[in-house]
């Protein structure tokens, strides 16, 4: 895999662990889910923000996500979202 690629996976996975929500490591299965969010050309900026937009949506009752996989419906919703919604998030969160 190219470089990039890791540069990519990298990102996400430290944010990972800089979440609330998160407990330990993401699954190695996740690799996939990355890999596909990099063939689609998610970009990095929209992914992150996805990630603190989901884990400040949840509840601190529920149990820890351990998975990537969670936040792909974050991520589909920003996709279709208006820039400027995304913009206004990247500044508040």
């Amino acid at each position: 895999m190219d470089s990039s690629f890791q540069r990519y996976q990298r990102a996400i996975l430290d944010a990972w662990h800089e979440l609330p929500c998160t407990r330990g490591h993401p699954p190695r299965t996740d690799r996939a889910v990355l890999l596909h969010l990099y063939r689609r050309r998610i970009p990095l900026s929209l992914v992150l923000v996805a990630l603190r937009l989901a884990s400040a949506r949840r509840s601190a009752d529920l149990p820890s996500v351990r998975s990537v996989a969670y936040f792909c419906s974050v991520i589909d919703e920003l996709v279709q979202a208006d820039p400027t919604y995304v913009d206004y998030l990247r500044a508040r969160l």
